[in-house]
This record gives structure tokens, sequence and C-alpha cells, in this order.
């Protein structure tokens, strides 16, 4: 992995920190309830693979209908298809 794209991974996982940070806080706001590090460690951890996955997925979607450009028949596949 090349470090331009070993940083943009890292700063990706940053903002998905972040987000995941944020929305954690909200809920909890909401619900009086508190989330720890760990827990929003892990809930940005598994997001950011499902994301890879997803994008992994898309592409080979696009390149099987031997395009270039992910459309959104692509992510209605993705959705089908996943059970999440």
């Amino acid at each position: 992995m090349s470090v331009n794209k070993a940083e943009t991974q890292q700063r990706l996982k940053a903002a998905v920190h972040y987000t995941v940070g944020r929305l954690c806080q909200k809920l909890g706001e909401d619900h009086q309830k508190e989330f720890s590090r760990q827990v929003i460690a892990a809930i940005t951890e598994t997001t950011f693979r499902q994301c890879e996955i997803f994008a992994k997925d898309l592409e080979a979607f696009a390149r099987h209908a031997k395009r270039s450009t992910v459309s959104t028949e692509d992510v209605k596949l993705l959705a089908r298809r996943s059970n999440w």
C-alpha cells in the first residue's frame, strides 16, 4: 500500500470515527446512555470494514456489467444481496 493510499485510508477512518462518536453522543443524550471509547472504536472498525466490502462489491458488479462506473443498479443489487 503506498504512503498516499495509507494516509488517505487513515484520514477516512478518522472521519468515520469522528462521525460515529458524534452519533453515539447524540443517541446517548437522547436515551440517557453512555458509549465507552471501546464501543465507539468497535463500531467504527466494523463500519469501515463493511464500507470496504461494499465498495469492492460495487466495483465487481460494475466490472461484471462491463462498465467502469458504478450505477444505481449496482447499489440496488448490493442492497438486495446484503443481509444487513
